[in-house]
C-alpha cells in the first residue's frame, strides 16, 4: 500500500483532514502530522517527528498555501533529497497512486 504524508501547515487543519479522507478513499495509508499529532509538545519536538513520518512515506502531497511554514518547507527539501514523490493536488495524487497499482498489478501477474 502507498504512504501519502500530508505537509500543511498548523492553520490548514480542515484542509489536512481533507486530504487525508481523500487520499484514504484513493486507497492510500496517510501519515497526517498536523491532524494526529498532539499540540502540547516544545515547539522543537514537531520536526524530528514530521520526517520520520515523511520518512515512511512513498508520497509527500503539499497542500496549497503551506509553503510559509518552515517544517513544512524542511519536509519538501527532505523529500527531494530522499526522492519522495511531491504531488500539489488530488489528480496529481491519483496518477501517482495509480502508478503504484500498475506496478503492483505486474509483480503479482510475474509470480506464479
Amino acid at each position: 500500500m502507498v504512504t501519502v504524508f500530508i505537509a500543511a501547515s498548523p492553520q490548514q487543519f480542515e484542509q489536512a483532514i481533507y486530504a487525508e479522507k481523500f487520499a484514504r478513499e484513493a486507497g492510500a495509508e496517510v501519515l497526517n502530522p498536523v491532524v494526529s499529532l498532539p499540540c502540547h509538545l516544545a515547539p522543537c519536538c514537531y520536526l524530528p517527528i514530521e520526517l520520520a513520518m515523511l520518512e515512511a512515506s512513498d508520497v509527500l502531497w503539499l497542500l496549497p498555501n503551506s509553503m510559509g511554514n518552515s517544517a513544512v518547507a524542511s519536509c519538501i527539501h527532505y523529500a527531494r533529497a530522499q526522492h519522495i514523490t511531491i504531488v500539489l493536488n488530488e489528480q496529481e495524487l491519483v496518477e501517482e497512486l495509480n502508478k503504484y497499482d500498475y506496478n503492483e498489478q505486474m509483480m503479482m501477474e510475474g509470480v506464479k
